[in-house]
């Protein structure tokens, strides 16, 4: 009796998930593309300058980088271009570098073993 009572419930389950499953279609309406957005606010902006300087340099934008940063993107409405443009100009910045191999030697520091350092090291040597 149990075992009916399961499979007549499985049977339902099935039948409805095979019945509500109906296939859209869609519809590509060619030339549409999407007006750009005016609405994101200036703290969007704001914020998305500081966490790439942040991220990439390991320090805040001082007073003219984010004011050059901000109206770069807010002119642009955060066009690709735009972001592009501020990206290479912080990616150009001095000390990029530097600041990239900080942070390389910090996150393999994090998970140092002295067993994968030695067999590095060895590589190396022999290379």
């Amino acid at each position: 009796m149990r075992t009916n009572l399961f499979y007549q419930f499985l049977l339902l389950v099935l039948t409805i998930s095979f019945f509500s499953c109906d296939k859209k279609e869609e519809v590509f309406v060619p030339g549409n593309t999407p007006p750009p957005d005016n609405t994101i606010a200036n703290t969007v902006i704001e914020n998305y300058v500081n966490r790439v300087y942040i991220s990439v340099l390991g320090r805040d934008p001082d007073d003219t980088e984010f004011e050059n940063g901000f109206n770069l993107l807010k002119n642009a409405t955060l066009s690709d271009s735009a972001r592009t443009v501020f990206l290479d100009i912080v990616f150009g910045t001095e000390g990029y570098h530097r600041a990239e191999i900080d942070q390389a030697a910090v996150s393999l520091l994090e998970g140092l073993d002295t067993n994968e350092t030695a067999q590095q090291r060895a590589t190396y040597q022999f290379l």
